[in-house]
């Protein structure tokens, strides 16, 4: 044999030797014990099926690992290049495909396992060895079989890993094309598209639009959209979500519930599950497959508000708090020029003017009370009639008399920030 890393061969010759005469005897055996794997297997894994045909396939696979084992091992090359057999791999791409885990496989290559270090040690002990050569050859033995029994489950757990990648890849572009399909309006047939994407339409849907601003690349990060999704999913009492990965740490995604869904419910559940960095806007419930579509507009400009916020609307933005914002926003060029000529200089992108457009937008919500808008900004009410004052003067009107006009505008500085005020100003 040739030499081979501390540990993992024996390092005397005699040792050596009584490996290469257990390994050609056992070899003589290689179908007896297959057949042995392949009644323990059978017997004992209750997920892999009873007929001739698994049983044969249990039987081929573990001759053939046997075989390549032990003639690896005789001619001195690394276990790792040793493959597993065809039908190993066929059975791990099938539960893969089938969205079963692998665990019957690896079950089965345990049963191998043992029975391939019972031929070592009978094989061992029936040759005349002094006991150090006896016990260094068994250790060997023992060490052997481990790395090959790893490098084994390491190759069906990849095989089995890349398998189920490819079929959920398969099964997610399906579903995407689809949902797609839907909210251009070019599915039309409820029921058949519901089959399609495993998602009954024919119910109340609340559109989710979940983002991160985290890297997409940084680990989990789909992982905590999708459960993030779902944890709202079941705070509305709605089954497992419909979720669609758009790329770059965004998420569509849909709850349904054949009764009324509670939308005050979600902030509840984002608060408790939400990762830092991630928003979620939701649209409002509405049924059927208009309502599918329709909430999922909403959620989208919900975002599209949220964006353009930079946070100033919060983890979770509902579409109903944000309507007027989304409608008058679309173009956001208009927008900039609303906001100008309604506010003039109190457009300006300083400290001092947010805090004078916060007071103003306060003290005509209040109705012109200077002292529920001083509780509410909690100032004292003389603070309030200061900045009032202030911002008469620089606006040149009576801004009790202004209209609706005013209050907008202030809306719209308040959520959308810079993205409407003048920059420097």
């Amino acid at each position: 044999m040739r030499s081979s890393p501390a540990g993992s061969r024996p390092r005397s010759e005699a040792a050596a030797e009584a490996l290469r005469r257990a390994a050609r005897a056992i070899e003589q055996r290689a179908d007896e014990i297959a057949q042995r794997v392949a009644d323990d297997a059978q017997g004992e894994v209750r997920e892999l099926p009873d007929d001739p045909q698994t049983h044969e396939e249990l039987r081929s696979g573990a001759r053939m690992h046997l075989l390549d084992f032990l003639r690896t091992l005789q001619r001195g090359e690394p276990l790792e290049a040793i493959r597993p057999a065809p039908e190993a791999i066929a059975a791990a791409r099938g539960l893969a495909r089938s969205g079963r885990s692998l665990e019957p496989v690896l079950r089965a290559c345990h049963f191998g396992h043992h029975a391939f270090l019972d031929a070592w040690n009978r094989e061992l002990a029936a040759q005349p060895l002094p006991a150090e050569v006896l016990a260094e050859t068994l250790r060997s033995a023992q060490e052997l079989t481990f790395r090959w029994l790893d490098v084994l489950v390491r190759r069906l757990s990849d095989e089995h890993e890349q398998a189920q990648a490819a079929a959920v890849g398969s099964a997610q572009a399906t579903r995407v094309a689809t949902v797609r399909a839907i909210l251009e309006g070019d599915a039309t047939d409820a029921d058949a598209v519901s089959r399609a994407i495993g998602y009954e339409l024919r119910r109340t849907h609340l559109g989710l639009v979940v983002w991160s601003r985290a890297p997409s690349s940084r680990p989990r990060a789909l992982a905590e959209l999708n459960d993030l999704a779902d944890a709202i999913a079941a705070s509305v009492d709605a089954p497992k979500a419909l979720k669609v990965p758009v790329g770059g740490g965004l998420l569509w995604a849909w709850a349904a519930s054949d009764g009324p869904l509670d939308v005050e419910r979600v902030s509840d559940a984002v608060g408790r599950r939400r990762p830092e960095s991630v928003s979620v806007a939701v649209g409002e419930p509405q049924p059927g497959l208009d309502g599918f579509r329709d909430s999922h507009r909403e959620a989208s400009e919900a975002a599209r508000v949220a964006l353009l916020a930079a946070g100033r609307v919060g983890a979770v933005v509902r579409y109903r708090d944000v309507e007027l914002i989304s409608l008058v926003s679309g173009d956001l060029e208009r927008a900039r020029r609303f906001v100008g000529r309604q506010l003039g200089p109190l457009a300006g992108g300083t400290q001092e003017h947010a805090r004078l457009r916060d007071t103003l937008r306060a003290y005509l919500e209040e109705h012109g009370s200077r002292s529920a808008a001083a509780h509410r900004l909690a100032v004292h009410p003389n603070t309030v009639s200061n900045r009032v004052a202030a911002c008469t003067e620089l606006l040149g009107r009576d801004v009790l008399r202004a209209g609706s006009d005013l209050a907008l505008a202030l809306r719209l500085a308040d959520v959308l920030g810079s993205a409407v005020l003048e920059p420097g100003a």
